[in-house]
């Protein structure tokens, strides 16, 4: 999922208008629903994730695809924006925002451990 919504991301988008905030925020379906509607596809990905049949809680999984697509990213702007998108995706699901916030640095130590290990 991370990759579907990275590549979206990337269609939509010409590189150059990575570096403009306000112009990701007004292509949100709710400022412009004729526009690129990222944060549709954002939450379609997350909604894949939290509906899988893995037995995680759905903080744990989405807090997993949240990190692997923020890792994927070198841009500043489009970090703030996935932050932007992951912040809103969270409380409108009534997700528990401080177990995702536990679950993160946990997870940056595990994935840190198995990177250690192949290296």
């Amino acid at each position: 999922m991370t990759h579907i919504f990275y590549s979206y991301l990337l269609k939509v988008f010409r590189a150059d208008l990575f570096n403009d905030k306000n112009f990701l925020l007004r292509n949100t379906y709710e400022n412009n629903p004729f526009g690129g509607n990222v944060d549709k596809v954002f939450n379609a990905c997350c909604n894949a994730i939290v509906a899988s049949n893995k037995t995680q809680s759905v903080e744990y999984k989405f807090a997993k695809f949240y990190l692997i697509l923020i890792n994927k990213v070198d841009s500043g702007l489009i970090k703030d924006f996935i932050r932007h998108l992951a912040s809103r995706y969270v409380t409108g699901h009534f997700m528990n925002i401080k177990e995702v916030n536990i679950i993160l640095p946990e997870l940056v130590a595990e994935f840190n451990k198995i990177l250690s290990k192949n290296t």
